[in-house]
């Protein structure tokens, strides 16, 4: 298992690193570009994205912000607590 420490308030900004508001975007452009063939990275990545699809319907009529690291992280921990998240089982969640 590897940690990985987000800071906020912009201190990572100078040196190119994301803000929390682009977070996933970027992260998005990463994995495209270059973590894309790493099987064990991968499969990750996508999770998340499907995620992502999965939640932009449910909350189409709603004033979320699914791009936002913050939000996205709210929404599963959410969905953990009350064991439901689209169609997955609760241990993927």
């Amino acid at each position: 298992m590897e940690t990985v420490f987000i800071l906020g308030a912009g201190a990572s900004k100078e040196a190119g690193g994301p803000l929390i508001s682009d977070f996933i975007d970027k992260a998005e452009k990463l994995y495209r570009v270059q973590l894309r063939h790493d099987k064990n990275v991968s499969i990750h990545f996508e999770d998340v994205f499907n995620g992502i699809a999965e939640l932009s319907g449910v909350f189409a009529k709603s004033n979320i912000d699914l791009d936002n690291i913050e939000t996205l992280l709210g929404i599963i921990e959410m969905a953990y607590l009350i064991e439901n998240f689209g169609k997955r089982d609760l241990e993927p969640i």
